[in-house]
């Protein structure tokens, strides 16, 4: 497990490390940039997982029509 004080984000704003679990940045106060949001990370991997699925299903339907 990653230190609760962990600082993977940069500030769009003025490049200070962003905690993990901080809404905005201590140094100047800007709000973090959505991308940089943890839900939105696993909504994307997610809509990606779902898509490799899908895109599997379609190779095996077709692999069992045509064999």
């Amino acid at each position: 497990m990653r230190h609760p004080m962990f600082r993977p984000y940069r500030c769009k704003t003025c490049g200070h490390r962003m905690r993990l679990d901080g809404d905005y940045c201590d140094q100047c106060g800007a709000l973090k940039h959505p991308d940089q949001s943890l839900a939105i990370w696993l909504a994307w991997l997610l809509a990606g997982a779902g898509m490799l699925f899908a895109a599997f299903v379609a190779v095996w339907v077709v692999a069992k029509v045509f064999m």
